[in-house]
């Protein structure tokens, strides 16, 4: 059985919202493709992407991410719920230059 998007979208907000952090849901009308979450943890704002392990980007959401990356914002896209883990701690360990990837305890930088 492949574990839901949902499922580790549910896990990684509790976990960041038991660390004193808010983990909203973004909706933005007219922009489809927009990363799931915002991230607010200890002064950094962070847009994350979930997928699940397998889970891929479709080209609509490729394009958001660059759009925000150029407008100068923080954009992650996570895979699984080790992904989802290691951006968690990440954050915890106070790493500035997160990856864009989130593949388990590997991550990518470009």
């Amino acid at each position: 059985m492949t574990t839901r998007e949902r499922e580790i979208e549910a896990s990684l907000k509790a976990n960041i919202e038991a660390e004193g952090g808010l983990f909203l849901k973004w909706v933005s009308p007219g922009n489809d493709g927009v990363p799931d979450r915002i991230l607010i943890y200890n002064g950094r704002v962070i847009f994350v992407e979930l997928k699940t392990k397998p889970g891929k980007l479709s080209p609509i959401q490729i394009h958001q991410q660059e759009r925000l990356r150029k407008a100068g914002a923080t954009v992650v896209t996570t895979y699984g719920f080790a992904g989802s883990e290691r951006l968690r701690v990440d954050l915890l360990d106070g790493r500035e230059d997160l990856p864009k990837e989130y593949r388990g305890w590997v991550t990518e930088t470009k």
